[in-house]
C-alpha cells in the first residue's frame, strides 16, 4: 500500500496555509467521526492567532499523502519555530485535545510511516520533529508513534501522564446509586440553599454569546486555585480570546461542537466546564471554580450535568486530560493512554548530541524532583 501513496510537501507563510481547503474537505469525508475536529479553519485559525506568535515564526509545512488518481489520504500541519539555534516543525493546533492529523482508516499504518520516510529523505529545512502532546488513542497516532519508532531518528519520550477516560453508561440511572452521584446531588441543594444559584448550559454558542461567555470564564479563571499556582491560564489573553471566538465562528459551531456549563451564586460565576466533542468522544479542555466557593464543589455538580447530557446525546466517552486522577475518577473515570511529548532528531552527530543531552537533563531534573531539597534547583533547570 506504502508504494502507491505520494508524499507533497505544502508551504505557507506569515501563518497563512496554502490552499488545500477542497482536499481537507475531502480527506475528512473519509475519516471516522472522531477526526472531524480537524478541519482545515481549526488549523488555519490557530495559524492565524498562535502560529504567529513567538517563538513561531509563521512558517507553515502542510504534508498531504494522496493516491496516484489523486485522492487526498492523510493531511499532517507542521508549525515551525526557532529554538536553541534548531529548526523545529512541529505538529500544528491546539494542547487538549490531543495535536492530530487527518487520516483516512484505510491508510493509518501507511500515511504517517510515509510522511516521516519523506521528511528524512526529501526535506532538509528542520534539525527536530515534535509531536506533544500525543497518544496512540487512535489507529493513525498509534502508527505515527510506531513508524517514529523506526524511522532511524534520534527518539526522545517524555511521559505526560495517562489521560482520565469515563466511558459513559447508556442510561444515568446506573450512576443513581453511588455515593459520587449522592455526593453530586447534595452539593447541587447546598448551593441553591445558601445563595441564588443557577447552573447554565450553552450548546454551540453563536459568536455574541460565546464572547460574553469567554468573558465570564476569565473571570472564574482569575480566581481558581491555577492562578493562585502561577499555572496555564486558557483564556486570560486576548489571543486566547480572538481564537475561540473564530473558530467557533467559523468551524466549531456549523459543526456543532462546543458546550459550556456555568455555575453562578448571586448572579456572579463561580465555575465553568468547557468541552469540545466529535463524534461521539468529548474532550474536556478546562474546568475551574473560584476557589472562594470551594466548600461547593460546584465543579462536580458541572460534571454531573455534562454527564447526564452526553449520556442523552449518544457520548461514548470524556476524555479528561492527564492530572487529578482523584477528581476526574468520580463516576467510573480511569486512565488510560499514555500522553507523551515525542521529538525526533536527525540521524546525525549533531542529533545525537541534542537527544543525549535532552535525555540527560531530562533525567537529573527528575532526580532531583524527587527530593525536597532539590525541586528547587529543578525547576530552575531550562526546559526542552
Amino acid at each position: 500500500m506504502s508504494d502507491a501513496i505520494k508524499i507533497e510537501f505544502h508551504e505557507g507563510r506569515d501563518g497563512r496555509m496554502p490552499d488545500l481547503r477542497e482536499a481537507w474537505q475531502a480527506c475528512l469525508a473519509g475519516c471516522p467521526p472522531d477526526q472531524q475536529l480537524y478541519t482545515f479553519d481549526w488549523f488555519q485559525t490557530w495559524f492565524d492567532t498562535y502560529g504567529r506568535q513567538p517563538p513561531w515564526t509563521g512558517r507553515v509545512l502542510i504534508a498531504t499523502a494522496t493516491r496516484e488518481n489523486g485522492e487526498t489520504l492523510a493531511i499532517m500541519p507542521f508549525a515551525h519555530r526557532r529554538q536553541k539555534g534548531l529548526d523545529v516543525l512541529s505538529l500544528a493546533g491546539l494542547y487538549q485535545p490531543v495535536r492530530s492529523f487527518a487520516c483516512n482508516p484505510a491508510v493509518a499504518k501507511e500515511a504517517p510511516a510515509a510522511i516521516l520516510a519523506a521528511l528524512k529523505e526529501q526535506r532538509k529545512d528542520w534539525d527536530v520533529l515534535r509531536f506533544t502532546p500525543v497518544d496512540d488513542a487512535t489507529s493513525e497516532r498509534a502508527a505515527l508513534i510506531e513508524a517514529l519508532q523506526g524511522s532511524g531518528l534520534h527518539r526522545v519520550e517524555f511521559p505526560l501522564g495517562r489521560t482520565v477516560v469515563n466511558h459513559l453508561e447508556s442510561s444515568i440511572d446506573a450512576y443513581a446509586s453511588t455515593h459520587a452521584m449522592k455526593r453530586m446531588h447534595y452539593y447541587e441543594r447546598r448551593m441553591r440553599r445558601e445563595g441564588d444559584a443557577e447552573f447554565k448550559h450553552v450548546h454551540s454558542p453563536d459568536v455574541s454569546t460565546l464572547k460574553d461567555l469567554l468573558e465570564a470564564l476569565r473571570l472564574v479563571e482569575g480566581k481558581s486555585w491555577i492562578a493562585e499556582a502561577g499555572g496555564d491560564l486558557r483564556y486570560a489573553t486576548d489571543t486566547d480570546f480572538e481564537f475561540w471566538l473564530r473558530v467557533s465562528e467559523k468551524s466549531l459551531e456549523a459543526q456543532e461542537q462546543l458546550d459550556i456549563w456555568i455555575a453562578t451564586m448571586n448572579g456572579d460565576p463561580v465555575a465553568f466546564r468547557f468541552v469540545v466533542t466529535t463524534g461521539d468522544m468529548s474532550f474536556l479542555l478546562a474546568n475551574q471554580y473560584d476557589t472562594a466557593y470551594a466548600k461547593f464543589s460546584p465543579g462536580w455538580v458541572l460534571f454531573r450535568l455534562n454527564l447526564e447530557y452526553g449520556i442523552e446525546h449518544g457520548i461514548r466517552c470524556i476524555d479528561s486530560a492527564p492530572g487529578d486522577l482523584h477528581y476526574k475518577s468520580r463516576l467510573g473515570g480511569e486512565e488510560a493512554h499514555m500522553r507523551l511529548d515525542l521529538l525526533a532528531f536527525r540521524p546525525t552527530l549533531k542529533g545525537k548530541f541534542f537527544a543525549t543531552g535532552i535525555r540527560g537533563l531530562h533525567g537529573i531534573r527528575e532526580k532531583l524532583s524527587a527530593t525536597r531539597w532539590g525541586k528547587p534547583i529543578a525547576n530552575r533547570l531550562p526546559r526542552v
